[in-house]
């Protein structure tokens, strides 16, 4: 790599002690391959990697989304582990001399206690944020998807990994009621965060929609 990694880890002891230990920081190195691409990691215990191992799966899947078009990186996407964690992750691409993608180095936020805050405090307020937004006329929808993804969890009062079926079809009635799925690309979020099927989510989205007037179709 071409980059100051010397000085990108100092600024990643920063980040680690200002934010938390919720919060990992990590540089992945690709020159070692995606298996072994973990290079340095600060508070790893949010998905318990070490340095050699290899890129988180939903760390894979959205470079794989993104098809090669990151421009400088991916911003606040929310992601559900296997083990139920839900995780608020943005990376920055590094780039070599040659302008090729090096590496990327990661911010994985463990959020899953400040979503049981929000809820009791929604609850208190007795308002939820994304309507807070639809009505401010905020037009940051990639955050507007964000929130309403974690309010959709939220709704149903379980970690993803111990949703039903059944309580997968209510998060996706929520975020439908919503208009969530107007926004380019919703589909493969929800997916990611919920551990869903597109099949799943059309067949889904098809039996909300039996009474929708004709031509209403899903986004993303």
């Amino acid at each position: 790599m071409t980059y100051n990694q010397k000085q990108i880890q100092s600024i990643m002891k920063l980040l680690a002690a200002h934010l938390g230990k919720d919060c990992e920081i990590v540089l992945h190195d690709f020159s070692q391959g995606m298996e072994h691409s973990v290079s340095v990691i600060e508070n790893p215990n949010v998905t318990n990697r070490c340095p050699g191992s290899g890129i988180s799966s939903f760390g894979a899947k959205i470079l794989e989304s993104c098809q090669g078009d990151m421009g400088e990186g991916v911003y606040n996407r929310c992601i559900t582990t296997e083990d139920g964690k839900v995780i608020r992750t943005s990376f920055a691409v590094l780039r070599d001399e040659m302008g090729e993608m090096a590496g990327i180095l990661c911010i994985n936020q463990d959020i899953s206690q400040l979503m049981m805050v929000q809820r009791v405090l929604q609850e208190q307020m007795g308002v939820q944020l994304s309507n807070v937004y639809m009505r401010q006329g905020i037009n940051d929808v990639s955050r507007l998807l964000g929130i309403s993804l974690l309010e959709s969890i939220q709704q149903i009062g379980k970690p993803v990994a111990e949703m039903t079926k059944a309580d997968k079809c209510r998060a996706i009635a929520f975020l439908e009621e919503r208009g969530i799925f107007s926004i380019t690309k919703s589909a493969d979020r929800v997916c990611e965060a919920l551990g869903i099927t597109k099949y799943f989510l059309y067949s889904q989205l098809g039996e909300l929609r039996k009474e929708a007037p004709e031509g209403e179709a899903a986004g993303g």
